[in-house]
């Protein structure tokens, strides 16, 4: 019941364009920039909002890349991502420590 009430709200446009070609354009897009996002973090240990190539990201956004290309770009980043995770200058565990203590911070200072 519930994906049905999603088929019926949802949007008409966003539709039409995954009927048109065949995945969700808007999803695909989004799924592209966390992997730019992932080696972003793993090569600089940081991470920009704004990223320098959006013309990248508006092009599947607006259809100009077919499933097989947007499947290969994909498994080819992810295979990057796997390989340069073993040279990332981050630390292979969190400081939970640090974590803790930021997290007690935040809670006292919302009351």
């Amino acid at each position: 019941q519930s994906y049905e009430t999603w088929k019926q709200n949802r949007n008409e446009k966003r539709a039409e364009q995954e009927r048109i070609h065949g995945f969700d354009l808007k999803h695909s897009a989004a799924c592209c920039r966390l992997l730019l996002c992932c080696e972003e973090i793993l090569t600089k240990g940081n991470y920009t909002v704004w990223q320098e190539d959006g013309s990248f990201l508006r092009s599947i956004r607006n259809g100009e890349w077919n499933y097989d290309k947007l499947v290969n770009w994909v498994e080819e980043k992810d295979a990057y991502l796997k390989q340069i995770a073993q040279t990332s200058p981050l630390p292979k565990q969190p400081d939970m420590q640090a974590l803790d203590k930021l997290c007690m911070e935040i809670v006292k200072m919302t009351k």
